[in-house]
């Protein structure tokens, strides 16, 4: 897969490698041996084409959905701090940080928690409690769950006090947490969050 200046063009290539991530591990190490996160990690550092953003964080989300293993393969590869870069920058279209935070919270709610922690020392609790009111809910749940299992992981990795709650307080994620509970799709599970660890 070259780096091609039509965007159609590469959008259906995109559009493919998201295909084969979603298939057996033994394609999906084909696409790798053959530099496959090189060329989606320069996508996402060098790209200006917004539908050609989104569809690279779509392909990649879908492999951070899969397991540790492949979630560790994109970690190797330096892809993560392309990801936080794109969730937080204000010169790309809202639902390109929407989709960079979606591959992130994946990352989180699949990943062991060592790789919760190399998450969190990326960066990834501010995007993810940046994006937890975002009206797309196919970006917002996701967001939250990616906190709940951050959470999880602080206060098995830290017993006396999980430090995780005071990432996420300055960020005012509990704050923007308290707004979801009248929302009937995800206000229990926020409720649940806060009567737990709201600090």
């Amino acid at each position: 897969m070259q780096i091609l200046s039509d965007g159609k063009i590469v959008e259906h290539v995109l559009r493919t490698v998201g295909n084969i991530f979603k298939g057996v591990d033994s394609q999906i190490q084909i696409l790798i041996n053959n530099g496959v996160f090189f060329r989606l990690n320069a996508i996402l550092m060098h790209g200006s084409n917004s539908s050609v953003l989104r569809k690279t964080c779509s392909a990649i989300s879908t492999l951070t959905a899969r397991d540790r293993n492949q979630i560790q393969k994109i970690m190797d590869a330096h892809i993560i701090p392309s990801l936080l870069y794109l969730s937080q920058a204000d010169n790309y279209d809202v639902e390109v940080r929407w989709d960079a935070a979606c591959a992130l919270s994946n990352a989180a709610r699949r990943g062991s928690n060592e790789q919760i922690r190399f998450l969190v020392n990326q960066g990834c609790i501010g995007p993810l409690c940046d994006h937890i009111l975002c009206p797309d809910r196919k970006t917002s749940i996701p967001c939250l769950k990616g906190l709940k299992s951050i959470l999880k992981a602080g206060e098995i990795m830290y017993s006396t006090r999980n430090l995780y709650t005071l990432v996420i307080t300055d960020f005012d994620g509990f704050g923007k947490i308290e707004k979801l509970q009248s929302d009937p799709d995800i206000g229990e599970m926020a409720m649940k969050l806060l009567m737990k660890y709201g600090v």
